[in-house]
């Protein structure tokens, strides 16, 4: 939950990391998510938590939801990933502001939790090498945790203000897909569909997008992206997603500038005379 920095560059575009709020502790953590499946196609989400071992990462079969209640709220323990608040920026934090706010439980452990501005206690601010630090004292509530319903007086540097606008995820959205197909009753007769199928198409902040599954596990990005250019003119950028399971193929996602050019490829993708076959016969 660190302040983002801009940059000149433009990197291939990549699903934002989220916040999830873990079963465990109920905590908020930063977490980077991949769709795993076995050789049976059953699919699976990686949860990966930013900055801890792997050894920490928690992997949820979509077949594990009892119902799209369940489901429901298993989506609603995501959202954008908090931002820290600055110190010049502490007015905007008033009563009955609710934010994500950490809370140090020993010497070390920090953990993220939400939390309601009851007062602040504001305080004139000094100036270090020409930069503002915030004193004011800010007492909450918290929602939840282990100090739910309690008071506590917490500072600047506590909080983190959470995004407002949802950051469409492309991977979760697709593991949320394939747990409501086999609710919905289409596991066995939507599997193999899905698999040499293409996902729907959709816009992120700057490009459109949508995924194309059934690809062989070592194709490299630029042989597709030159595949793609050879066959339609168009530039894109393909983004995979390898799983750390023994499978057999992979799913990728195809980035593209403008929703003219997804068009096109996606009509080239799915016209049936133009049937995609790699070496090994995929």
């Amino acid at each position: 939950m660190a302040r983002k920095t801009p940059s000149d560059a433009v990197p291939t575009p990549a699903p934002p990391n989220l916040d999830f709020r873990a079963p465990g502790d109920d905590a908020w953590y930063e977490v980077r998510l991949a769709v795993e499946e076995d050789v049976e196609g059953e699919a699976a989400l990686r949860v990966m938590y930013c900055n801890f071992s792997g050894a920490l990462d928690e992997l949820y079969p979509a077949d594990r939801f009892a119902s799209l209640r369940e489901l429901e709220e298993f989506a609603g323990r995501f959202r954008p990933s908090s931002v820290q608040l600055q110190d010049e920026e502490c007015g905007m934090v008033v009563e009955g502001t609710e934010f994500c706010a950490s809370h140090t439980f020993g010497d070390r452990d920090v953990r993220f939790y939400d939390a309601v501005v009851e007062s602040v206690r504001r305080s004139k601010h000094r100036s270090v090498n020409g930069e503002a630090i915030c004193n004011c004292t800010f007492v909450v509530i918290w929602k939840h945790g282990p100090l739910a319903g309690e008071r506590t007086p917490i500072n600047v540097q506590d909080i983190c203000i959470m995004e407002q606008k949802w950051l469409q995820n492309p991977t979760l959205d697709h593991f949320l897909d394939i747990a409501r197909n086999r609710l919905n009753g289409n596991d066995k007769t939507g599997k193999q569909a899905e698999r040499y199928s293409l996902r729907p198409m959709f816009r992120e902040k700057n490009h459109y997008a949508f995924w194309i599954d059934n690809l062989e596990k070592d194709l490299s990005p630029i042989t597709m992206n030159d595949f793609i250019y050879g066959q339609t003119s168009l530039s894109s950028q393909l983004e995979l997603s390898y799983g750390v399971l023994p499978v057999t193929s992979c799913s990728g996602m195809v980035h593209l500038r403008t929703e003219k050019d997804a068009k096109k490829l996606l009509d080239f993708l799915l016209d049936p005379a133009h049937i995609v076959v790699s070496s090994r016969g995929r």
